[in-house]
């Protein structure tokens, strides 16, 4: 049956207007409904009762709802992750356990001649930037890979140290694809190695970043924290909680190694000494040779 006033690619409010053996019938009236099957229906849910559902099409093309919250819905762009790869396309993992994001061979970006010549095969495991769209003629959302026209290129309305959402694509030589994403405009951008601390596993994720420099070529360059002390003293929280979570003392100190910082704090030394200097001035720890204590007031 054609849905009307529920959106398939996106999050819907809808009543349960009935129940079936197979689960029960959500939607806004009874000739607009869509199926939420049993394995995602609450306990307590009955007839009249409003819930939140994603809407797509299952492998045969009918509607359906589930209560799972894929990474983006239609019109957003992500980096998903290549599950699979066949002669028509690929298909990515977007967060549905039942059905995966299919984005078809031709959408694959070409780039120019010179990077086509140097560019390595996409291989399952890979990170892909795409925009969900949804196919008018099928209703399936599927997956576009070539963003040119969603990307800004030119008019960059970038500014540095100012907060952004990095969307974090691919590992390359050099540090991660990144997809820069401020009031709904999106700008390429690149997060160094240098900028990361730790074996922080980034791929696919959305993240709070700060833009470092903006490049006379357009090439944004990101960091995950803000400039300055600014930008580390948030960071004092985790070094209050691994004392909490270890009796009020640490055997790490200004004193430790580079190597044994970043294994207890995952931060860099230069910014640990910072943090810990504030909080010996907060009168919040006490540091000595032994490491540091937090102070009971």
């Amino acid at each position: 049956m054609p849905i009307k006033t529920i959106q398939i690619g996106q999050y819907n409010t809808l009543t349960i207007l009935r129940t079936s053996p197979n689960g029960v019938y959500v939607g806004n009236s009874l000739l607009d409904e869509v199926l939420l099957p049993q394995k995602y229906v609450p306990e307590t849910a009955k007839e009249g009762d409003e819930i939140e559902v994603f809407v797509y099409t299952d492998t045969q093309d009918r509607p359906i709802a589930v209560i799972e919250k894929p990474f983006a819905v239609v019109g957003q762009i992500a980096a998903l992750r290549v599950v699979d790869i066949t002669k028509i396309g690929f298909f990515l993992d977007w967060g549905l356990i039942e059905k995966d994001l299919f984005m078809p061979h031709d959408e694959v970006p070409k780039g120019n001649k010179e990077a086509r010549e140097t560019q390595e095969p996409i291989r399952i495991g890979d990170y892909m930037f795409v925009k969900l769209a949804l196919d008018h003629k099928t209703n399936r959302v599927i997956g576009l890979g070539k963003l040119g026209s969603f990307v800004e290129r030119e008019e960059i309305d970038l500014q540095e140290d100012e907060e952004v959402v990095a969307i974090i694509g691919q590992d390359t030589d050099i540090g991660y694809r990144c997809i820069i994403e401020k009031e709904n405009i999106y700008y390429y951008g690149m997060l160094y190695h240098n900028e990361i601390f730790g074996k922080e596993y980034l791929h696919g994720q959305k993240r709070k970043a700060y833009i470092k420099k903006v490049r006379e070529d357009g090439r944004i360059d990101l960091r995950l924290r803000k400039d300055g002390f600014d930008g580390i003293a948030d960071q004092s929280a985790v070094i209050m909680q691994k004392l909490d979570d270890n009796d009020g003392f640490l055997p790490i100190s200004d004193k430790s190694s580079p190597a044994d910082i970043l294994n207890y704090f995952n931060m860099s030394k230069k910014t640990f000494k910072k943090l810990i200097g504030n909080l010996y001035r907060q009168r919040k720890i006490s540091i000595d040779k032994k490491g540091i204590k937090k102070i009971l007031k």
